[in-house]
């Protein structure tokens, strides 16, 4: 399964359908909400045979709540759901900040992960 997949998978039940974004987010979403972007993604290769069908992502999560204690939250069910899941060969939480966005008036928490996925058709 594709990291895309999974995250909206997993985080839609949690957030709502139209409150999980790929990027960006419209200007007029309701919070709580979050935006997931693969920061970096390396295909993972052999000397001996090439391309695996094995991809490493670097993955933001962006966690946006009106209220801090609701964003710390929603941190933590973030990091429990997605490294919890099984649909991804791997997915670990690597770190998280924390920072006010005055422009929306919201706080937002920044998870990043490293997560596997397989890309061949049969995954």
């Amino acid at each position: 399964m594709r990291v895309s997949e999974a995250i909206y998978k997993h985080l839609a039940p949690v957030f709502g359908e139209k409150q999980v974004w790929p990027n960006a987010a419209p200007e007029d979403v309701n919070y709580p909400m979050i935006i997931y972007v693969i920061a970096n993604r390396e295909l993972v290769n052999a000397v001996d045979c090439g391309y695996l069908e094995n991809a490493k992502n670097r993955v933001q999560i962006y966690v946006f709540a009106k209220e801090f204690e609701e964003c710390e939250a929603l941190r933590d069910k973030v990091i429990k759901i997605m490294t919890e899941q099984t649909d991804l060969q791997s997915c670990l939480a690597l770190s998280d900040s924390y920072q006010f966005e005055s422009t929306v008036q919201a706080h937002l928490i920044v998870v990043e992960f490293s997560m596997w996925e397989q890309t061949n058709n049969g995954q």
